[in-house]
């Protein structure tokens, strides 16, 4: 489907969840002139081949199956003109992008553009994972559209690499499919993923979980054979004819990272401010494409806050983006999330900010401004979880200098 014309009051990149949130949302604020672009054949993104029923409690109050989920989401958006099989190739400055569609190259303009290109999992090439090429190796969400959409067993036995909540996730689609888990493989000494969830999952499903390995070669010519694995300098082979690779999100931000956009190598995303606004301003951001990885409901959240902002933005009612200040933070912390603040800070708005660390860490996170502690917390954390910082008294004109870190313990 090809756009109806050229040029739009805003433009959503990505017709995942949080982007027909933005759509429904601008929708119902009076913000008619919307085109969705989609570059799938059908709106709803990931949720669309998860059978797992955990969606939809918080959007529609009651708990549904990913395909179900997306029809839901794609039908709220109404009349909102949707262009689908439709690829954007650049995002050029002044709300211009460059698009490929059935058609050929368009050009389209917008007064906003929101990004929500969402996120992919790290699969076996992110991870540098050695052996050769055989088949039965792919990341959940490979396995999730095999057996979704192509009503296909890929494998009999498998190998589960990660221990995030999605890790879990592929147990239930793997049994649910009639195929055995054989194990998980955590490269920390605890599971990120609360341990709770590891030792239910080990009693219930005896699905055993290996903590503190890595997994240094794939064996097999044609079709998977094992996994050779790593632990405390002693080498062990697990037979198996599949591996799942799960979590380790990262960001679809590669048309950020070729534009004119600034891009936060930490995070993966794009660099934005409070607002959801990025350098740009006239392009925004919400879900899984700020920073990896949130469920549904909160990218589902995102897209309401990000539309409302653009519409905030149209009456020219934000802060200057030129009275933004940089948020600092020192290792262990990985990334931070708003990278900046805008001042003044807006008082109705309820300031938050995510943090994600490098490496298992238990000791004191701090939020200083000008030298002064904002927010404090005691934190024992894992690297892919995300921390919230939401500093209460927090109601400034001005600051010069944000900076968050931890005090290790």
């Amino acid at each position: 489907m090809t756009p109806s014309k050229d040029s739009y009051e805003v433009i959503i990149v990505g017709g995942g969840v949080s982007g027909l949130s933005a759509a429904k949302t601008l929708a119902d604020s009076g913000i008619q002139d919307v085109l969705v672009l989609e570059r799938e054949q059908t709106c709803g993104g990931v949720p669309r081949h998860i059978s797992n029923t955990g969606f939809g409690l918080v959007e529609f109050h009651r708990p549904m199956p990913g395909p179900e989920y997306a029809r839901r989401m794609r039908h709220r958006i109404g009349g909102v003109e949707l262009a689908t099989g439709f690829q954007v190739t650049k995002l050029l400055p002044q709300g211009t992008l460059e698009t490929a569609g059935p058609q050929g190259v368009v050009t389209l303009q917008a007064k906003r553009i929101i990004l929500s290109t969402g996120t992919f999992e790290s699969g076996r090439h992110n991870r540098l994972v050695s052996g050769a090429r055989p088949f039965g190796v792919m990341t959940y969400g490979e396995l999730a559209r095999y057996v979704h959409f192509a009503k296909m067993r890929p494998f009999k036995r498998a190998v589960i690499v990660g221990t995030e909540w999605v890790s879990f996730a592929a147990i239930h689609t793997l049994r649910k499919n009639g195929v055995e888990p054989v194990c998980m493989l955590g490269e920390y000494s605890r599971t990120i993923a609360p341990e709770i969830i590891a030792l239910a999952h080990e009693k219930i499903f005896r699905t055993h979980t290996y903590r503190g390995v890595c997994l240094s070669s794939i064996l097999g010519a044609n079709r998977v054979e094992g996994v050779e694995v790593e632990r405390e300098g002693k080498t062990q082979v697990i037979p198996c004819d599949g591996v799942v690779f799960t979590g380790k999100f990262r960001p679809e931000s590669h048309l950020v990272r070729r534009s004119h956009l600034d891009f936060d190598p930490f995070s993966g995303g794009p660099v934005t401010d409070q607002h959801q606004r990025l350098s740009d301003p006239t392009y925004f951001a919400c879900g899984n494409v700020l920073r990896p990885v949130e469920p549904s409901w909160t990218c589902f959240r995102e897209g309401v806050k990000a539309a409302l902002f653009v519409k905030m933005s149209l009456a020219d009612t934000l802060p200057a983006i030129t009275g933004s200040v940089p948020v600092r933070f020192l290792d262990p912390v990985r990334f931070v999330w708003p990278q900046r603040l805008a001042f003044p800070l807006q008082p109705e708005q309820k300031l938050s900010l995510m943090v994600s660390l490098r490496r298992p860490t238990r000791g004191i996170l701090r939020l200083k401004v000008d030298g002064r502690d904002a927010w404090i917390k005691p934190i024992n954390a894992m690297p892919e979880q995300l921390i919230k910082i939401i500093p209460k008294k927090l109601t400034l004109d001005r600051a010069e200098d944000i900076e968050i870190f931890c005090d290790e313990t």
